[in-house]
């Protein structure tokens, strides 16, 4: 691909050093504008679901998780029966966040101002906990694969756990936490 712009650029410069250098210099210019702006919007997410966290941990202390707002999380969810008090999921957000309390397990949507219930389990619900694998933009993450009985067949939600960085959340590798907080 850069060669081929390159090719481009030399082509529509005729010869010209000078076009050539103007060109290239546009071409340079739009890739670190492009990493600017992802960066600044990694960013802007990361510090949004950060914001979330610290509005849940305070009302659910030592009990809330981050994870990867994925499609295959979205669409889990999705097919559970609704909660009265259940949301919808928030388009800007990239990021979740999952309580676990004596009786519900929630998933949460938004930022610290606007935090949204998105989904509501009955802890009684979850019959099983397995390790699995989430398919995420770039990668493959560990997550735990949660089986629900609803009727009139179990469903599945896997979830997966994210470590907050200073810029990004990465996967967690020990899901042993999250599937002990799940169970007890």
């Amino acid at each position: 691909m850069t060669w081929l712009t390159g090719h481009r650029i030399l082509r529509a410069a005729d010869g010209d050093s000078g076009k050539a250098t103007m060109f290239f210099g546009f071409f340079v210019g739009a890739l670190v504008m492009t990493a600017v702006i992802i960066g600044l919007l990694d960013r802007a997410g990361a510090s949004t679901a950060r914001g979330l966290l610290a509005f849940l941990e305070d009302n659910y202390p030592g009990q809330a998780y981050a994870v990867f707002k994925s499609e295959g999380l979205k669409e889990d969810v999705s097919k559970l029966a609704p909660s009265p008090q259940a949301g919808t999921w928030h388009a800007r957000t990239m990021y979740a966040a999952l309580t676990v309390d004596a009786k519900f397990i929630t998933l949460w949507d938004g930022s610290r101002d606007k935090a949204t219930m998105v989904a509501r389990i009955e802890r009684t619900a979850v019959t099983a906990v397995k390790a699995a694998s989430e398919p995420l933009q770039i990668r493959t993450a560990p997550a735990l694969a949660l089986t629900i009985q609803q009727a009139p067949m179990p469903l599945q939600i896997t979830v997966s756990p994210a470590a907050v960085g200073n810029l990004i959340f990465l996967p967690v590798s020990d899901l042993s936490s999250l599937r002990a907080a799940i169970l007890n």
